[in-house]
């Protein structure tokens, strides 16, 4: 608790109203938060990660777990700087608790902030399966099928996961809502810069994709390969 209490109380040292403000404009609800920025939010993290060598595993664990329930952006900030820094290697017990902190992913940024570092490496190291990817997938929280989708970023450059990134896109390619449709394009995008010829037949099969997931996938192409996907559809 002295821990938590702590970096709650640091966070709101460094907060600035005005950045407060301004952030709230990249999101559709009021985002939760004190109005730290991110790098520095990240830099409280690191200098206060030492005040934690006196902790073991299952304490640290629990620290994070409470830090990113608090739903407070900077918070779970310093949550994925401790659970990235102190467990480079993830168990199945982890993998479960890192996958509970999604009920208190509420935007975008605390999607993309958490899932791409720690969710992707439980995928990497074979915790996070595909059978729980597609559960992700198919959930009804439009965060949890975000999170399906953004836990594979960081995997594009390794070959061997390229046929679960296109399972995992196949179902969710068609998604109504915005925030998920933008990143299937995301994905896409950098799956295109690592392995042109998946992503570009993904596109060509997937006719009628929503026309945010299309603008971002073929936004690194050249202008004739853009207009040719555009003229498809």
């Amino acid at each position: 608790m002295k821990h938590l209490q702590e970096i709650t109380a640091l966070m709101k040292q460094h907060a600035s109203v005005e950045y407060y403000q301004s952030s709230q404009r990249f999101f559709k609800q009021t985002a939760k938060m004190h109005g730290v920025k991110v790098p520095l939010a990240r830099q409280i993290a690191h200098e206060y990660y030492k005040k934690l060598s006196d902790l073991n595993d299952d304490e640290v664990l629990s620290l994070c777990t409470q830090l990113f329930q608090t739903g407070f952006m900077e918070e779970q900030i310093g949550a994925v700087y401790f659970a990235a820094t102190r467990f480079k290697k993830l168990d199945k017990e982890k993998t479960l608790a890192l996958l509970g902190w999604l009920n208190y992913v509420e935007n975008w940024a605390s999607c993309d902030n958490f899932c791409p570092l720690l969710l992707g490496r439980a995928v990497e190291q074979g915790f996070l399966t595909k059978e729980t990817l597609f559960g992700l997938a198919g959930d009804s929280s439009q965060w949890k099928r975000r999170a399906a989708i953004v836990s594979l970023l960081k995997l594009v450059k390794k070959p061997f996961f390229h046929e679960l990134i296109l399972e995992v896109l196949e179902k969710l390619c068609n998604d109504s809502e915005d925030y998920v449709r933008k990143a299937n394009g995301w994905l896409l995008r950098e799956l295109w810069k690592a392995n042109p010829k998946a992503a570009e037949k993904f596109l060509l099969t997937h006719k009628g994709l929503p026309r945010v997931t299309l603008r971002y996938a073929i936004e690194k192409m050249d202008k004739g390969k853009k207009k040719e996907f555009m003229e498809r559809g």
